[in-house]
């Protein structure tokens, strides 16, 4: 098993939500927690696609992304957390990266 078997990162889908991400529509609807770089802009995302979020939101931006960290990894360690930012996948410079870097 893998030290952190629950994250999915996810950048914004492009148009035709519902048909093209059935995956991320899942994912958002199952999260116990949502790290979203813009809370509203996740909350709009989940009403494109018809999805309910039921976990926990959690605001991960440039600015307090370092501290969450810790927090992050902890609950991916016993629930599902899903890491969402406005554009681009979070691997060089967008919120996530941080904790895509993070070894176990």
């Amino acid at each position: 098993m893998t030290p952190y078997p629950a994250e999915l990162f996810s950048q914004p889908p492009p148009r035709q939500y519902r048909r093209r991400h059935p995956r991320l529509r899942q994912a958002l609807a199952e999260a116990d927690y949502i790290a979203a770089e813009d809370t509203r802009r996740t909350r709009n995302l989940a009403q494109a696609l018809g999805v309910e979020l039921r976990g926990q939101i959690l605001s991960n931006f440039d600015h307090n992304e370092q501290d969450r960290v810790e927090q992050l990894i902890h609950h991916a360690r016993t629930a599902t957390v899903v890491v969402v930012t406005d554009a681009g996948m979070p691997i060089v410079s967008d919120p996530g990266f941080p904790l895509c870097c993070r070894g176990p």
